[in-house]
Parts: C-alpha cells; structure tokens; sequence
C-alpha cells in the first residue's frame, strides 16, 4: 500500500487511511467503466482528499514555523507554578492520555529550553 503505517492509534490515520482507499476504489472503478457514475464518484473522492493534504499541509507549515521561531526567555522565579484546568467528562482511560500527552509535551518544551524536568518536575496538585 501506499500509505506506510505510522501510529497504529492514530484516528487521523486511520481516517486519512480510510479517504485514501475510497479514492483507490473510485479511481480502479472509473479505470473499469468509464461513466458518469465512476467520474463523478471519482472527482468527489478526490476533492476529498485534496482537502485533507491542504490541511495537513497548513499544518506542517504553521508548525515549522513556530519552531523555527526564535524564543529567547529566562525563567522567572515568580513564576512558580501553572494551572492546567482539564474537563472532567472523560473516562479514567482518556484521563490517563490526556496526563500522559501533557508529560510528553512538558518533557519536549523542557528540552527544547534546556531545562531539567528533575530541577523542575512536573506535579499534580489536585484532582
């Protein structure tokens, strides 16, 4: 296939996946019948996923380029603490993901600012 298999978790790959293979379809359908059905089948299909490669494009380059922006900031010692409000209309399960993906995110910022997650760990403070 075309496509190679990047997260298995991923619901945008899985979607992207999805459009994809209905753009196969159509597309081996207009090969094999050359009517109005298939073309117009086809066309939508395509529209479809051009949409979706114009996304993940606008994506990409908003992205890069806020990293290849220059942040030059020093820690302030007043700023001793954060606040993260998360609803609480999920699961235990999508909890867990959603603490799990601000660690992720905390560990990257930390290492992107050269600052040591051990001099300044995260904590949770309430639940």
């Amino acid at each position: 296939m075309f496509l190679k298999r990047i997260n298995q978790n991923s619901e945008i790959e899985s979607y992207i996946r999805s459009q994809f293979s209905l753009l196969e379809e159509a597309y081996e359908k207009f090969i094999g019948q050359y009517d109005y059905n298939s073309t117009v089948n086809l066309i939508t299909c395509a529209k479809v996923f051009v949409n979706i490669l114009s996304t993940f494009n606008q994506v990409n380059s908003f992205i890069i380029k806020n990293i290849q922006q220059d942040y030059d900031f020093e820690l302030d010692e007043t700023l001793s603490s954060f606040s993260l409000f998360i609803n609480s209309d999920y699961t235990f399960k999508e909890f867990i993901q959603k603490l799990e993906a601000i660690q992720a995110l905390y560990s990257e910022l930390c290492f992107l600012s050269d600052i040591s997650e051990v001099d300044f760990s995260l904590r949770i403070i309430k639940i």
